[in-house]
């Protein structure tokens, strides 16, 4: 990005400073905001608004003065009128622009500190549609609102029908149709959605045609447009103060993405909800995996297919029933198999789904259901540790418990987390769309746990178990990747086995626990010496819910407003 109003080419000179019709073209130039025939030409100039009040446009001979008073009243009339109509559509516009998740919308990012002024240099931007509305977001290094009477710009060009040859000619391709004028000036911020009604492909006239819903912070503006825009557009911004400008490379819509989550819950029943990204997304169908097949779904299904076949613009749920009266000392796994969805959607799978083992287990199963290791604590024969619950803030990889058991051909680890097991990073939800530059990801997206094992012999041995999404990905033994050792997560928990093969010459002195998340941050537990460990437990209490924590003071609220209503 060049500084002080030097760019590449002459058409953006013109659009910074010259007479070719932009910013400073369009701040002090003829014809834009503060010369003859705009804003305070507009307000000031010839036949325009304070012309129209003032100067030649009402010069001749006044109305009478009932006249007047009836015009008056009429004008008045007509004014309440508009500002009921307009703040309607601000207060559903603006209601609607606080469904905008943007944590969820994949943002671009602009090189910081490239342009002397921090309040328009551009930082992140992005651009989405939401029911079918378009949305952007426009970050910066500083504040962009002016605190004095020097403007502050920011102009996202849009290129409705992706054609450079139709429209503005606004540099790098983009033939804007539109544009999206954002002035700050005086600790206000303006916004306007205007069209392009050019005679020529080079010369700056736009007409207004629809309103901007605005919102913004000091360093962020964000907004959405009352009226629609092609998602196949393309978009171009450029901000400017005086002779400070930045601009940002050409980029298009995010496309519609589908994030499905599976939870199971205690009642046998899976639990679906749908959530669209970046807009609406026609989903037809989803199917279910289910072992074993005497176990059938019961609910909005038919036989083992969700059927939906409709556009989802808003988080939908769905819950399904899982019937286990058919099947007995085995574990019964459902979960989904695939989503079918229209005009190649990108699709993510968060969670394990449902695991239960139907009946008594007598053993370790490593399966992920983990009633087997809850019936192992409380037949005392697991050597089990509690670890401190407020020594790390991601959830998902602060350990609550680890534990230990000597089986009979393999050596069992276990490790619960207060949070989601092996969670990870939702990063490869990101979708397909293109970007100006390779993007460089310096973030992994497993979670991992590390088993760090000391033998009497004084060998040492590290197990480390990569996940993400509740599933474990990887197993390494001492730094290779090997299938000897087995592992599964549950929501909570983390278990596995060395094999005896493995094991036939390790005979453990001490071990330690280590979880770490793909941002970094670590959790420690240990060393522990399994002999000196306690045996026995109340078994594996997971942490309420939400809803659980509400539902005591909920029935004490209720039971005092039936006591209450008996005794008047």
């Amino acid at each position: 990005m060049k500084k002080n109003g030097e760019f590449l080419n002459r058409r953006e000179r013109g659009f910074v400073n010259g007479q070719a019709g932009r910013v400073n073209g369009l701040t002090n130039g003829n014809g834009k905001i503060n010369g003859t025939g705009m804003i305070n030409g507009l307000t000031n100039g010839n036949g325009k608004t304070n012309g129209l009040v003032n100067g030649n446009g009402t010069n001749g001979k006044p109305p009478s003065s009932q006249n007047g008073k009836i015009r008056i009243i009429k004008l008045a009339a007509f004014g309440i009128f508009l500002m009921m109509i307009f703040g309607v559509v601000a207060v559903s516009t603006n209601l609607m622009m606080k469904n905008v998740d943007w944590s969820m919308v994949k943002k671009y990012t602009d090189e910081s500190g490239d342009v002397t002024y921090a309040g328009v240099d551009i930082t992140e931007y992005a651009f989405h549609m939401q029911g079918g509305i378009f949305c952007f977001y426009l970050k910066f290094a500083g504040n962009f609102i002016s605190p004095d009477n020097t403007n502050s710009y920011a102009v996202i060009f849009i290129d409705n029908d992706s054609n450079p040859s139709t429209g503005y000619n606004a540099g790098d391709g983009i033939g804007a149709d539109y544009i999206v004028l954002i002035r700050s000036v005086n600790n206000t911020v303006f916004a306007t959605f205007k069209k392009f009604a050019g005679a020529t492909n080079e010369s700056w006239k736009w007409d207004t045609v629809g309103g901007v819903a605005l919102t913004q912070t000091s360093n962020v503006v964000s907004g959405m447009l009352t009226e629609p825009i092609n998602s196949n557009a393309k978009f171009k911004v450029i901000a400017e103060r005086g002779y400070v400008i930045d601009k940002t490379p050409v980029v298009g819509i995010e496309r519609s993405a589908l994030l499905v989550t599976q939870t199971p819950l205690s009642n046998n029943t899976l639990k679906i909800v749908l959530k669209p990204l970046y807009g609406g997304v026609r989903v037809n169908s989803i199917s279910f995996s289910v072992e074993p097949s005497a176990v059938t779904l019961t609910g909005p299904v038919s036989g083992t297919t969700l059927s939906i076949g409709e556009d989802i613009v808003s988080e939908k749920t769905y819950y399904i029933g899982i019937n286990t009266a058919n099947v007995n000392n085995t574990t019964v796994k459902v979960h989904i198999n695939g989503v079918s969805v229209e005009n190649d959607v990108p699709v993510t799978v968060w969670g394990k789904g449902f695991v239960k083992y139907v009946g008594t287990p007598s053993t370790i199963i490593i399966d992920g259901a983990f009633e087997d290791w809850d019936y192992m604590i409380k037949e005392n024969k697991v050597y089990l540790y509690t670890d401190s619950t407020d020594d790390v803030e991601d959830k998902n990889i602060n350990i609550y418990q680890d534990g230990y058991y000597n089986g009979s051909s393999s050596e069992f680890f276990y490790i619960s987390v207060l949070g989601t097991m092996l969670n990870g990073n939702i990063a490869p939800l990101e979708t397909k769309q293109s970007v100006p530059a390779p993007v460089e990801i310096t973030r992994k997206p497993y979670d991992y746990a590390r088993i760090v094992i000391h033998t009497t012999t004084g060998e040492t041995h590290v197990i480390e178990i990569y996940g993400v999404n509740g599933h474990v990905k990887k197993i390494l033994m001492d730094g290779v990747e090997t299938t000897s050792v087995k592992a599964v997560a549950g929501k909570d928990g983390l278990y596995g086995a060395l094999e005896i093969e493995l094991m036939k010459n390790m005979s453990i002195e001490s071990y330690s626990v280590e979880m770490t998340d793909w941002n970094g941050l670590v959790d420690i537990a240990g060393p522990h010496v399994p002999s000196e460990a306690s045996k026995g437990s109340s078994g594996i209490t997971p942490l309420p819910e939400f809803h659980e924590y509400a539902l005591i003071p909920l029935i004490a609220i209720v039971a005092l407003f039936v006591i209450r209503r008996r005794r008047h």
